[in-house]
């Protein structure tokens, strides 16, 4: 089963060095990037199949459609549509409302805090986060 990391983030700086960082980590994964989660849930809904994980790295704050109104549209399409998608949020809000509000999301499996370290990259390439 071919793994896919899916960078959602409008800043382009953070997405090249967290897919150099994902690389290192392990070089078989297919890595793409979108700047907003309109984007990313146009690819999801065109490109996933059952035959692959999807790994979502999900920020909170961009333009279009942000992170919560993306997965307002995962959560009404019902996660058993999308069966092998792990999502993280991936911010640099510090608003314990932001982490509260996460944890009422099913399809999110973890909340990291900007910017990405090794070994939080580490835990969700190995899928130690994975419920």
């Amino acid at each position: 089963m071919k793994r896919k990391i899916v960078l959602v983030d409008d800043d382009a700086i953070y997405r090249l060095i967290a897919a150099r960082l994902l690389g290192l980590v392990d070089t078989t994964l297919q890595i793409d990037q979108f700047e907003n989660g309109q984007l990313a849930l146009d690819y999801l809904q065109k490109e996933m199949n059952v035959n692959g994980t999807y790994t979502i790295l999900l920020d909170i704050n961009m333009p279009v459609l942000d992170g919560w109104g993306f997965l307002d549209k995962v959560e009404k399409k019902k996660v058993n549509e999308f069966p092998n998608l792990h999502i993280y949020i991936v911010s640099s809000s510090t608003d314990k409302s932001d982490l509260s509000k996460a944890g009422q999301y099913k399809s999110v499996k973890g909340f990291f805090h900007k910017p990405l370290s090794m070994e939080n990259i580490k835990a969700i390439v190995s899928e130690r986060y994975l419920t």
